[in-house]
């Protein structure tokens, strides 16, 4: 008798690239700061990339392939898959995320903080700008340099991409 049943797999908690990353340099017996800098990375932007465990990139997965010998394509079937068990566990949740995700570059989120300071630079110059009166020491010109200066620079922030 011939049976149709096939048995889809379900994980109970999806396991991300990072974790596997973070296991992998213990394993080596490597702190994160000694990894970090052996990829090129400053210790608190790989830190924050690992807490954060945004999307592995391929950039990134040619760094790691070529620190600890893990092929490239190991690493992102890793993420493929890591994909794959968010979607299976909450296909409504996942959906949410990854529109999130989408609206931004996932390498940026590092640079979040800076981005804010970027911000509220920008509201003070605005605000500046609104309240402008002649005993300002700024001329009009120079207050809208400075804001498309500091609007260009937070353009540029968001497409960099994680060194």
């Amino acid at each position: 008798m011939e049976t149709n049943k096939t048995y889809e797999y379900i994980p109970t908690v999806p396991v991300h690239p990072f974790e596997i990353l973070e296991d992998e340099i213990a394993a080596r017996g490597l702190t994160k700061k000694e990894f970090a800098e052996s990829i090129g990375m400053k210790p608190s932007n790989f830190n924050r990339m690992m807490k954060r465990k945004g999307t592995l990139t391929s950039e990134m997965a040619l760094k790691l392939e070529k620190a600890l010998g893990i092929p490239f394509s190991h690493w992102m079937e890793y993420h493929e898959e890591y994909l794959k068990d968010c979607f299976r566990l909450n296909p409504c949740a996942f959906a949410e995320t990854t529109t999130e995700k989408s609206s931004r570059l996932s390498d940026s989120t590092i640079y979040e903080d800076l981005y804010q300071k970027i911000a509220t630079a920008i509201n003070y110059i605005k605000q500046r700008k609104d309240n402008s009166n002649a005993t300002d020491n700024l001329s009009m010109e120079q207050i809208n340099s400075l804001e498309n200066d500091f609007h260009r620079l937070g353009k540029e922030l968001c497409e960099l991409r994680l060194s």
